[in-house]
């Protein structure tokens, strides 16, 4: 009896890729999360772990990820020299470097000091302002209070660590 053959056009890409494989490699870049990118690449939700770990296997869609990784790396100039430099900005901010103490011992946050330091502002994960009504039904005036939260120092000692 002779043989059936099943007729399938399959369209590939420049990278030898399937146009699913390939739309599956563009939507694991976009959160680097194999099952949801197998199911937004039109994959089964029920198989998408296994399909996931199947298709990171393959050597083709690992380069093209590879590739892909090495262009955004490239496009935004992200080297391990600038990470490093940025992780060193976190690791050894000094809180001195944006505040004044004055004679009596009160802490003033200078924001010109933040404005021309750029390790300062690396350091820094938030500044929060508000202004306090003084007096009784404030009638005292305002103050404004600034609260300055750097990133985490540990964390980033840590990474230079590694």
């Amino acid at each position: 009896m002779a043989e059936k053959r099943k007729n399938t056009l399959r369209f590939t890409t420049d990278d030898d890729l399937s146009v699913q494989h390939s739309l599956f490699v563009q939507e694991y870049l976009k959160d680097f999360k194999g099952g949801d990118a197998a199911v937004r690449a039109g994959y089964s939700k029920r198989s998408s772990g296994p399909t996931a770990s199947r298709l990171l296997q393959d050597p083709r869609i690992q380069a093209a990820i590879a590739k892909a990784v090495g262009s955004m790396l490239d496009k935004f100039q992200i080297t391990n020299e600038r990470v490093l430099a940025e992780y060193a900005r976190m690791a050894f901010s000094d809180l001195g470097d944006v505040i004044e103490i004055g004679d009596d011992g009160e802490a003033t946050v200078n924001l010109a000091l933040i404005k021309n330091n750029k390790d300062a502002r690396a350091a820094i994960a938030e500044i929060n302002q508000s202004d306090i009504k003084l007096g009784k039904d404030g009638d005292g005036g305002v103050e404004r209070r600034t609260r300055i939260k750097l990133h985490d120092k540990k964390g980033a000692l840590d990474a230079l660590a590694k």
